[in-house]
Protein backbone atom coordinates (compact mmCIF):
# COMPACT_ATOMS: atom_id res chain seq x y z
CA UNK A 1 0.00 0.00 0.00
CA UNK A 2 1.60 3.14 -1.37
CA UNK A 3 -0.36 6.62 0.12
CA UNK A 4 0.46 10.11 -0.75
CA UNK A 5 -0.49 13.33 0.52
CA UNK A 6 -0.03 16.39 -1.60
CA UNK A 7 -1.05 20.15 -1.97
CA UNK A 8 -0.23 23.61 -2.54
CA UNK A 9 2.19 24.80 -0.64
CA UNK A 10 2.02 25.35 3.27
CA UNK A 11 -1.49 23.09 3.09
CA UNK A 12 -0.40 20.87 6.16
CA UNK A 13 0.98 18.17 4.58
CA UNK A 14 3.97 17.73 6.95
CA UNK A 15 1.42 18.39 9.44
CA UNK A 16 -1.13 15.35 8.76
CA UNK A 17 1.86 13.57 7.57
CA UNK A 18 2.95 13.89 11.64
CA UNK A 19 -0.45 13.47 12.87
CA UNK A 20 -0.86 10.42 11.14
CA UNK A 21 2.38 8.56 11.82
CA UNK A 22 1.84 9.58 15.86
CA UNK A 23 -1.50 7.84 15.91
CA UNK A 24 0.22 4.47 14.57
CA UNK A 25 1.20 1.71 16.89
CA UNK A 26 4.24 1.42 14.90
CA UNK A 27 7.80 4.05 14.77
CA UNK A 28 8.03 3.87 10.70
CA UNK A 29 11.72 3.61 8.86
CA UNK A 30 11.95 7.33 7.53
CA UNK A 31 12.54 10.98 7.78
CA UNK A 32 10.32 14.61 8.32
CA UNK A 33 11.15 18.07 8.01
CA UNK A 34 10.33 21.03 9.67
CA UNK A 35 11.26 24.78 9.30
CA UNK A 36 13.95 26.93 11.23
CA UNK A 37 12.45 30.10 12.26
CA UNK A 38 14.44 32.92 13.37
CA UNK A 39 12.69 36.06 14.23
CA UNK A 40 10.05 34.68 13.11
CA UNK A 41 11.12 34.29 9.53
CA UNK A 42 11.78 30.77 8.10
CA UNK A 43 15.37 30.64 7.40
CA UNK A 44 15.56 26.79 6.28
CA UNK A 45 14.62 23.17 6.88
CA UNK A 46 15.66 20.85 9.65
CA UNK A 47 16.00 17.33 8.27
CA UNK A 48 15.17 14.12 11.04
CA UNK A 49 14.41 11.01 10.74
CA UNK A 50 12.05 8.68 13.02
CA UNK A 51 15.28 6.85 15.11
CA UNK A 52 17.00 10.21 15.98
CA UNK A 53 18.72 11.89 13.61
CA UNK A 54 18.87 14.96 12.20
CA UNK A 55 20.35 17.84 10.14
CA UNK A 56 20.44 21.17 8.13
CA UNK A 57 18.86 20.20 5.25
CA UNK A 58 18.70 23.75 3.62
CA UNK A 59 19.54 27.17 4.89
CA UNK A 60 19.61 31.02 3.94
CA UNK A 61 22.85 31.88 5.45
CA UNK A 62 25.33 28.85 4.66
CA UNK A 63 25.87 28.79 0.72
CA UNK A 64 26.34 25.77 -1.13
CA UNK A 65 26.09 24.29 -4.73
CA UNK A 66 22.23 23.52 -4.42
CA UNK A 67 19.16 26.19 -4.30
CA UNK A 68 16.06 25.80 -4.52
CA UNK A 69 14.31 29.66 -4.21
CA UNK A 70 16.14 31.39 -1.56
CA UNK A 71 17.55 27.98 0.28
CA UNK A 72 20.77 26.56 -0.11
CA UNK A 73 20.77 22.76 -0.18
CA UNK A 74 22.51 20.44 1.69
CA UNK A 75 23.05 17.18 -0.02
CA UNK A 76 25.64 15.84 1.88
CA UNK A 77 22.94 16.53 4.82
CA UNK A 78 19.99 14.55 2.67
CA UNK A 79 22.08 11.74 1.77
CA UNK A 80 23.66 10.82 5.51
CA UNK A 81 20.28 11.59 7.43
CA UNK A 82 17.79 10.48 4.71
CA UNK A 83 18.75 7.65 2.88
CA UNK A 84 20.16 5.32 5.41
CA UNK A 85 17.04 5.92 7.31
CA UNK A 86 15.12 4.56 4.37
CA UNK A 87 17.40 1.51 3.69
CA UNK A 88 16.22 -0.36 6.35
CA UNK A 89 13.41 -3.13 6.74
CA UNK A 90 10.30 -1.56 8.05
CA UNK A 91 6.91 -2.42 7.92
CA UNK A 92 6.09 1.33 7.25
CA UNK A 93 8.21 4.04 5.13
CA UNK A 94 7.43 7.74 5.94
CA UNK A 95 9.07 10.10 3.60
CA UNK A 96 7.98 14.04 4.18
CA UNK A 97 9.08 14.82 1.49
CA UNK A 98 9.68 13.87 -2.64
CA UNK A 99 10.08 17.16 -3.41
CA UNK A 100 12.67 20.14 -5.00
CA UNK A 101 15.05 19.65 -2.95
CA UNK A 102 15.00 15.99 -2.18
CA UNK A 103 15.10 15.44 -5.87
CA UNK A 104 18.46 17.13 -6.20
CA UNK A 105 20.23 14.28 -5.13
CA UNK A 106 20.92 11.22 -7.33
CA UNK A 107 21.08 8.35 -4.89
CA UNK A 108 18.19 9.92 -3.00
CA UNK A 109 15.76 9.78 -6.31
CA UNK A 110 17.00 6.00 -6.43
CA UNK A 111 16.18 5.30 -3.02
CA UNK A 112 12.60 6.63 -3.79
CA UNK A 113 13.10 4.51 -7.43
CA UNK A 114 13.32 1.29 -5.48
CA UNK A 115 10.80 1.79 -2.98
CA UNK A 116 8.02 2.93 -4.77
CA UNK A 117 9.14 -0.15 -7.35
CA UNK A 118 8.52 -2.44 -4.00
CA UNK A 119 5.85 -4.22 -2.27
CA UNK A 120 6.58 -1.85 1.03
CA UNK A 121 3.88 0.18 2.35
CA UNK A 122 4.43 4.32 2.10
CA UNK A 123 3.48 6.83 3.55
CA UNK A 124 4.83 10.41 1.64
CA UNK A 125 3.99 13.78 1.35
CA UNK A 126 4.59 14.80 -2.28
CA UNK A 127 5.41 18.34 -4.30
CA UNK A 128 2.48 18.39 -7.05
CA UNK A 129 5.56 18.55 -9.41
CA UNK A 130 6.66 14.68 -8.68
CA UNK A 131 3.29 13.38 -8.97
CA UNK A 132 3.79 11.43 -12.43
CA UNK A 133 6.84 9.91 -10.50
CA UNK A 134 4.66 7.42 -8.20
CA UNK A 135 3.15 4.25 -9.45
CA UNK A 136 -0.33 3.80 -10.07
CA UNK A 137 -1.03 1.54 -7.67
CA UNK A 138 -0.87 4.25 -4.94
CA UNK A 139 -3.72 6.26 -3.97
CA UNK A 140 -2.93 10.52 -3.83
CA UNK A 141 -4.40 12.48 -1.38
CA UNK A 142 -4.82 16.21 -1.91
CA UNK A 143 -4.81 17.87 1.29
CA UNK A 144 -6.68 21.39 2.01
CA UNK A 145 -7.46 22.41 5.47
CA UNK A 146 -10.73 21.86 4.62
CA UNK A 147 -10.19 18.03 4.13
CA UNK A 148 -7.34 17.49 6.35
CA UNK A 149 -9.37 15.79 8.87
CA UNK A 150 -11.45 13.29 6.42
CA UNK A 151 -8.28 12.12 4.90
CA UNK A 152 -6.35 11.44 8.27
CA UNK A 153 -9.05 9.28 9.26
CA UNK A 154 -9.22 7.76 5.93
CA UNK A 155 -5.64 7.51 5.76
CA UNK A 156 -5.34 5.78 9.33
CA UNK A 157 -7.57 3.40 8.50
CA UNK A 158 -5.91 2.37 5.08
CA UNK A 159 -2.84 2.31 7.53
CA UNK A 160 -3.94 -0.01 9.99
Amino acid sequence: MKLFLTGRPRCGKTTLFLRIIRKLDITPAGFYTEEIREKGMRTGFRIRTFDGRQGILATIHDVKEHKVGKYYVDLDVLERVAIPALAVDAQLYAIDEIGKMEMLSERFRNEINRLLNSDKKILATVGRNYLQILPKDGMVFEVTPAKRSEIEDRVLSLLR
